[in-house]
């Protein structure tokens, strides 16, 4: 009995999950909002905090078909 409360408890916890992953964004993100480029690429400003110090950084992320690549650079 236990093992089956357990089993009903598990799925639904799954099929609501799956179900929230299928829901669309509350704010959609535009290209131009992301100031994508024409390679895919989005360089924005950000920094790197370092304890007592933040640095000034530039963050690109690249999208690819295969996975997304993140690159920092100093400003």
């Amino acid at each position: 009995m236990k093992k089956l409360i357990g089993f009903l408890i598990t799925s639904a916890l799954v099929v609501t999950l799956m179900a929230a992953y299928s829901l669309p964004p509350n704010v959609p993100v535009t290209r131009q909002d992301l100031a994508l480029n024409t390679r895919g690429e989005i360089i924005v400003e950000s920094k790197r905090d370092i304890p007592g110090r933040d640095f000034p950084v530039y963050v690109k992320r690249m999208a690819t078909s295969e996975e997304g690549h993140i690159n920092e650079y100093i400003r």
